[in-house]
């Protein structure tokens, strides 16, 4: 048929391990034993049976009928009022001469530190 089994391959793994992971917090179950393996293929079975159609004998989703191709009809016509063009006005500064920008004096770097002495110890 026209099912798309890699899907449904994935859907299945991905919902067994989430089921797994639910359970394995749930029940503190160990990972990585004979028991998780076992667990994960029976709900990987499970999974692929009951996504796959093979339930009480029905072939899963049926496809959709086809509906032959008609001509659409028309949307109906809204009058709408239209407004008149807009001219752009350009702005008030496009006339005036640019303004120079000041040079920036660069900046000194900062002065050393002078060392700290240690406190003179008293006897």
């Amino acid at each position: 048929g026209s099912r798309d089994w890699g899907m449904v391959l994935l859907a299945d793994l991905v919902g067994a391990l989430l089921i797994l992971r639910g359970l394995v917090l749930l029940f503190d179950l160990q990972r990585n034993t004979t028991l998780y393996t076992l667990i994960l293929l029976g709900l990987l079975v499970l999974g692929f049976i009951f996504q796959g159609g093979y339930l009480r004998g029905r072939k899963g989703a049926t496809p959709a009928p086809v509906v032959a191709d008609k001509p659409a009809a028309a949307p109906p016509v809204e009058a709408k009022a239209t407004m008149p063009p807009v001219t752009p006005v350009p702005p008030a500064s496009a006339d005036l001469p640019p303004t120079p920008v000041p040079p920036v004096a660069p900046v000194p770097p900062p002065a050393p530190e002078p060392p700290v002495e240690p406190p003179a110890s008293t006897p």
